[in-house]
C-alpha cells in the first residue's frame, strides 16, 4: 500500500481527539459519531440507529461528525453496566429551539424502568435539568436558555457517595447520593428502553456521547471538555527522515500524553511516502 504524506498527515491528525481524552483505559463506550455509530473505545458497544437520525456538522465545524436527532435514538449492541460502582458520562448536546427544553428530552440513558436501576439525564418539563436513577434523582435548578453548543458531564463517584454534574468543564453542582444500580442497553437521545415512549426524544443535536466506569477529576473532566472544544493543536514544524521512516510533528499543546511543544514521532512501516 503506498499513501502520500498528505493522506498520512490525515490519518494521524484525525487520531489526536482520541489521544487527549483521559482515563482511556476506563472508557466503557465511546461514540465520536464521525460518519457512524461505531464505538471507539475498543469494547465493540457499537450503536444502532432507530427511528429519524442523521449525520450533521459537529461543534468544529466538521461535516458528518454528530447526529441530528429529530425523532429517533440510538442504541447499543450490547449491555453494560455502571452497577455500584463509579462511573462518568460526557456529551456534546445542541436544542433546536428553546421550546425543547420544556418537552423532557433525554441526552442518554440505561437500564430499565425500575427503582435505582433507569439511569437518565435529561430535562424536566420546567426547565431543570434531571440526573437521575429512577425514583432517585437529582433535579439541578439549571434551566435552559439557548440554542448553542454545550458540553455536559456527569459524575458519580462510589467512594464519596456524590452525584456531580459539569457545564463546558466547570462544576455546577454537587449531591449526595446511593449508586446506581443500573445495567443493559445503553441509549443516546432517548429514556430506557422498555419505559415505551418515544415523546421523550431529544430535538437536536448530540455528539462525542463518552462513558467511563471510574469518576472523573475537575482536571480530567476539563481536559477531556478541552479536547471535544479544542481538539487539534498548531503544527508548528514537520521533518521526514531521508529513509521515509518517521514523520516527526512538533505541537503547540500537549498530544499523546506528552508536554507542549513536544515532538512525536509517527512509524512508518507497513507503507511507502
Amino acid at each position: 500500500m503506498t499513501l502520500d504524506k498528505y493522506t498520512l498527515f490525515f490519518f494521524f491528525l484525525t487520531s489526536l481527539l482520541f489521544s487527549q481524552i483521559p482515563r482511556q483505559d476506563k472508557l466503557l463506550l465511546y461514540y465520536p459519531f464521525n460518519g457512524n455509530t461505531n464505538d471507539e473505545s475498543g469494547n465493540n458497544n457499537n450503536g444502532s440507529i432507530i427511528g429519524s437520525v442523521t449525520l450533521t456538522s459537529d461543534n468544529n465545524g466538521n461535516q458528518n461528525s454528530a447526529y441530528n436527532f429529530s425523532d429517533g435514538e440510538i442504541r447499543s449492541a450490547n449491555s453494560i453496566s455502571v452497577a455500584n460502582s463509579s462511573f462518568t458520562i460526557s456529551v456534546m448536546t445542541k436544542v433546536l429551539a428553546n421550546n425543547t427544553y420544556q418537552s423532557s428530552p433525554h441526552m442518554v440513558s440505561l437500564g430499565s424502568a425500575s427503582t435505582r436501576n433507569g439511569l437518565h439525564i435529561r430535562y424536566q418539563s420546567n426547565g431543570s435539568l434531571r440526573f437521575g436513577y429512577w425514583n432517585d434523582d437529582w433535579d439541578y435548578s439549571h434551566t435552559g436558555n439557548s440554542t448553542d453548543w454545550k458540553h455536559w458531564t456527569f459524575v458519580h463517584d462510589l467512594n464519596t457517595g456524590k452525584r456531580k454534574i459539569y457545564l463546558n468543564g466547570s462544576l455546577l453542582g454537587t449531591d449526595d447520593n446511593q449508586a446506581s444500580l443500573a445495567n443493559g442497553t445503553f441509549v443516546v437521545g432517548d429514556i430506557v428502553t422498555n419505559y415505551n415512549s418515544d415523546s421523550m426524544r431529544w430535538k437536536g443535536v448530540l455528539d462525542e456521547v463518552t462513558v467511563w466506569n471510574v469518576a472523573l477529576t475537575d482536571q480530567e473532566v476539563l481536559q477531556n471538555y478541552n479536547a471535544q472544544t479544542d481538539p487539534t493543536p498548531e503544527i508548528s514544524q514537520t521533518k521526514i527522515a531521508l529513509d521515509n521512516s518517521t514523520v516527526s510533528v512538533t505541537f503547540s499543546d500537549a498530544v499523546y500524553g506528552g508536554s507542549s511543544n513536544a515532538t512525536s514521532t509517527l512509524e512508518v512501516s507497513d507503507f511507502v511516502l
